[in-house]
């Protein structure tokens, strides 16, 4: 087995939860000072999806380029764009799901 496939899925592994628990705390804090609950209903899988979606876009455009020298090229502006759009929609719609 090549140590090096299982060192860097180690590694993103680790960096999706260490990342994901800090932006999850971040955005529950938030949603704590408008005085909004979404624990326990489809809201809370909305808020996890897009955490997802703005790890996969850093991970894409940052990550990958420190990581490695031949780094080949990050996501395109427009696939940016239009993920990061998508997160921070459904950050923000994620509240009124019930």
């Amino acid at each position: 087995m090549p140590w090096g496939i299982f060192l860097r899925f180690f590694g993103i592994f680790n960096v999706t939860i260490l990342l994901g628990g800090v932006f999850g705390g971040f955005v529950k804090l938030i949603y704590k000072l408008f005085g909004i609950n979404i624990d326990d209903t489809f809201g809370a899988w909305m808020v996890g999806v897009s955490i997802l979606i703005l790890l996969f876009i850093i991970y894409k455009n940052i990550f990958k380029f420190s990581l490695t020298e031949k780094a080949t090229s990050g996501l395109s502006k427009e696939v940016t764009y239009i993920l990061s759009t998508l997160a921070v929609l459904m950050l923000v719609c994620a509240p009124f799901i019930k």
